[in-house]
């Protein structure tokens, strides 16, 4: 084989030879940027969500199947607790539907302008 060129990789290593130590920490640097940031953005969401439901005072099952979902994937990733109560006070509001919701608030309005 002309120079070993089938056995070097980029860099010229062999490629059986393990990536420097600093290239595979700087791997699980991103890495772990990556996960943090994962978390981060998981939790901003779950904030919003539990803000906007809870100040309706219902939930639509899609939006607590997405809520659970995204608190599921969060605590797997290593997310703390500070959004578990969160989760707990969006699984004790009302499940509706908002085809529903929408009808009775038509309703309403119709029957106050029959008092009107």
């Amino acid at each position: 084989m002309a120079g070993g060129a089938l056995f070097r990789g980029s860099g010229g290593r062999r490629v059986s030879d393990p990536p420097p130590l600093e290239k595979t920490a700087g791997r699980r640097s991103a890495a772990n940027s990556s996960k943090e940031a994962i978390i981060a953005l998981l939790r901003a969401e779950l904030v919003h969500a539990y803000y906007h439901y809870y100040e309706r005072g219902w939930i639509s099952l899609h939006g607590l199947e997405a809520a659970q979902k995204m608190y599921d994937e969060y605590h797997k990733l290593g997310g703390n607790g500070t959004v578990t109560k969160l989760m707990e006070d969006l699984k004790e509001l009302p499940v509706r539907d908002k085809v529903a919701v929408m009808q009775e608030q038509e309703e309403a309005e119709a029957k106050d302008e029959i008092y009107d």
